[in-house]
Order: structure tokens, then sequence, then C-alpha cells
């Protein structure tokens, strides 16, 4: 031991006497690897080797940038009326304190969606009422809200989904049927505007048998001007889809006047 002591002793004066620096380590308490110091022959420290914090914030940082770019990608693949574009809860020109207890209550319902939205908790709304009375308008608020709080968002016309996979099929179109699938499937929230306002063929009604069934589990919200809880399609798979939408869905009624109108 003693021995050990006089070697070790005699290296570090080695060491001193070839100008070699005296380096200093220390464990950082945040991400549990060393700094390491070159000590200076007044006792003052340099640091030359950092510890992993920096390369942690650059991944993070870089994390950061690359859901943002998953976010406004799936965004900006959103199908919307450019009379939508502007709408927000902020934009909105309702007086609640004045409004039908109908739409006092969805504005409620969609604020409460807004603050407790979870992917582990999912929940479906359907929004229904006349043309005009403010479901899209509502839902695309909705949409924008989540999407400036950092979810994936989808905001589609049923009509032009449809319109959309049907154009999948030339093999000119850089769009596949499978990728648009895959969108509709991935986003943390899907709003589908406008559902029953398409011609119900046969194909029609089983791609959206499709494309509620891929939602099932996921935050889903829904348009239409249809009773869907109270339809009777003959059609078998538009009768699966509407059940689809049905399941465990929360229901919002807009009524009043074609606001469009006034």
């Amino acid at each position: 031991m003693m021995l050990k002591s006089l070697l070790n002793s005699e290296l570090m004066k080695a060491v001193a006497n070839r100008g070699i620096p005296e380096i200093e380590e220390e464990t950082c308490d945040k991400c549990g690897t060393k700094n390491t110091y070159k000590v200076n022959d007044d006792g003052t420290r340099e640091l030359v080797i950092k510890c992993d914090c920096h390369l942690r914030e650059l991944v993070r940082a870089d994390k950061k940038r690359m859901q943002q770019r998953k976010i406004n990608y799936y965004f900006n693949q959103s199908l919307i009326n450019p009379d939508l574009k502007k709408a927000s809860f902020k934009n909105n020109d309702i007086d609640l304190e004045k409004a039908s207890p109908e739409i006092y209550n969805a504005y409620k319902v969609a604020s409460n969606f807004c603050k407790e939205f979870s992917k582990q908790n999912p929940k479906t709304i359907v929004i229904q009422g006349d043309t005009g009375t403010g479901k899209s308008f509502l839902a695309f608020s909705i949409a924008r809200y989540l999407k400036d709080k950092g979810n994936t968002v989808l905001f589609i016309d049923n009509v032009e989904l449809l319109s959309l996979i049907k154009a999948s099929f030339n093999k000119k179109n850089d769009d596949t049927e499978e990728k648009i699938m895959r969108l509709v499937s991935e986003v943390d929230l899907l709003v589908l505007d406008d559902v029953g306002a398409n011609k119900q063929t046969d194909w029609a009604c089983e791609k959206l048998y499709e494309i509620t069934n891929k939602r099932q589990g996921l935050n889903t919200i829904y348009t239409t001007n249809l009773d869907i809880m109270n339809e009777m399609p003959s059609d078998f798979m538009l009768k699966r889809a509407y059940s689809r939408i049905c399941n465990g869905a929360t229901f919002l009624t807009l009524d009043g006047r074609d606001r469009r109108l006034q």
C-alpha cells in the first residue's frame, strides 16, 4: 500500500515535470456523464470536455423540430374549405350567453375536449345539425387548437376524401390509397366533415366503413346533417359505418338559422 502511494506520488511529480496538465473529472448531476477539467498552475480550472447535457439538448431540439414538421405535414394534407381557414375559438362570433342551450353545451363540451385531450383516453364526438349552423366551424376550431398544442391533426371533407381516394387509382397520381388511409389512421385527431353528403354507392359505403373502423379507439370528430343515431340505412356496410361512428360517441346538436345567410 505504501509502495503504491509512493509510486503515485512519483508519477504525479513526473507528470508535473513534463508539463502535462493535471486533470479532474466531475459527474454531472443532470445526465450522469462526466465533465473533464484541466487544472491550471494557479489552481483555477478550465472545462475541456463537456458532459452529455448539451448533446441531449440538441437531440431534444431536433426531436421537437421533427415533431413540428410532422404536425405541419399532416395539417397541410387537410382538405379545408377556404371559408374555414380562419375559423378558431378566438374568431367565433357567437354570444354564448345568449345562445341556445344546445349551442352553449356544444361549445362547453368542445372546450373540455380540447383541455382534456388525451391519446390514452380517446373520445369520439359527432356534431350534427342543419346546413350552415356552424358544425364545420366548431370542428375546425377544435382541430386548429389541438394542432397548435402539438398534436397531429387532419381535417377532411368526406366528399373530398372519397374523391381523393378515387383519384389515387390513376397510376400517374403520387397519392396511393394506402398512403391516404395511413394518414387517416395515424393522426392524433381526425375530423371527418360532412358525413353522409356523398352519393351512397356501394364503394363509398365500404370506404366510409374502412375509415370509421380504422378510427376505433382514436380521437375522432364527425360532422353531419344527418341524425345518424336514428338513421336506418339499407346498405349493410353503411349501417356498420354508422354503428362505428356512434360507438361511445358524444353527440352535439347545433341548431338555428343558416349562419351563412345572415
